[in-house]
Formats: C-alpha cells, sequence, structure tokens
C-alpha cells in the first residue's frame, strides 16, 4: 500500500456499531485532532516528515478533543491489540458525513501538530473509531500519545465513566 501505512503497520477497524471492550475510558488530550492527509501533497495543505516518511495535512481539522466521548484501551485478542476512540454525538455526526464522503482517502491522528498515525478510510465511521495495533507496547503507546491516563473520567468528576 502506501509506504507511511505499510511501515506504521496500523490498520483503521471502522466501527459501525460501536467499540465498547470494557477497558477505562479516558479523556482525550487537548492537542487531539483529526485530519484529512494524502502521501501525496496537494497545494495548501501542510508537509510533515515522519519517521516512516512525508504526509500532507489539510489545513481544516475534522474532530477534536472535544469530539471524542473518550479514549478507551480495547485490550488483545490474538496478536491484534486495539484503542478505541469513542466520538460525541456531534463529533459522530460530523465523522460520518466527512468519512462517507471520503472514503478511500486519509485519515491522520495528531496530537499536538504530531502525526500519531495515518490510515486508509475504508467505509463511513458513525459512532467511533477503533485502531488495530499489532502489539499491547503499541496500544500503550497509542494510549500515551492521545489519552490522559492520569485518571479516568469517571474518576475526574467531569461526567464520563469507568467503562
Amino acid at each position: 500500500m502506501s509506504r507511511i501505512v505499510g511501515a506504521l503497520a496500523v490498520l483503521f477497524i471502522l466501527c459501525l456499531v460501536g467499540c465498547d471492550t470494557g477497558g477505562t475510558a479516558y479523556r482525550a488530550r487537548e492537542g487531539l485532532r483529526f485530519r484529512q492527509g494524502s502521501l501525496d501533497a496537494v497545494p495548501g495543505w501542510s508537509r510533515v516528515r515522519t519517521s516512516t516518511g512525508t504526509v500532507y495535512l489539510d489545513p481544516d481539522v475534522v474532530l477534536g478533543s472535544k469530539d471524542v466521548e473518550y479514549v478507551q484501551d480495547g485490550g488483545c485478542s490474538g496478536d491484534a491489540c486495539h484503542v478505541n476512540f469513542r466520538f460525541t454525538a456531534n463529533g459522530a455526526r460530523r465523522m460520518a458525513r466527512f468519512s462517507t464522503s471520503h472514503i478511500g482517502r486519509y485519515l491522520a491522528i495528531v496530537v499536538d501538530d504530531k502525526v500519531v498515525t495515518v490510515a486508509s478510510i475504508a467505509a463511513p465511521m458513525t459512532d467511533s473509531l477503533q485502531e488495530t495495533l499489532g502489539s499491547r507496547k503499541e496500544a500503550e503507546d497509542l494510549l500515551r500519545e492521545v489519552a490522559i491516563r492520569g485518571e479516568s473520567d469517571a474518576e475526574s468528576g467531569k461526567g464520563g465513566r469507568s467503562i
């Protein structure tokens, strides 16, 4: 496929019904953004070098941290480990609209202007997204990048819950 997607060895599994799998739910970091990406230069898009190559990012943000209800450790099954992103109602509407019209294009998860991962949009996303990684360490690294792990939303009193 692409050098970035292949090198990251990351696959988005797009949850059409939901991704709750029982792990603790954490708040998303303030700097979390979902942005459209491209492996080819696009006029007006920023060029970002990553450890695996170059990606170009649309200046427009698809979703921000306020559009993510929680980030969750989805556990491991066989050789795959999961990190789940559950969207708010508004975030789910926006992501469904965006992903439906951008199938086959790329979506980047960016934290504080650092590209964390990029993958192809294979199907419309509704209320959540599950990212599948090849190891527990990769899942832990992603959680460390995208979530505030010192306390769950339920423990912080911010209306969230431990799942």
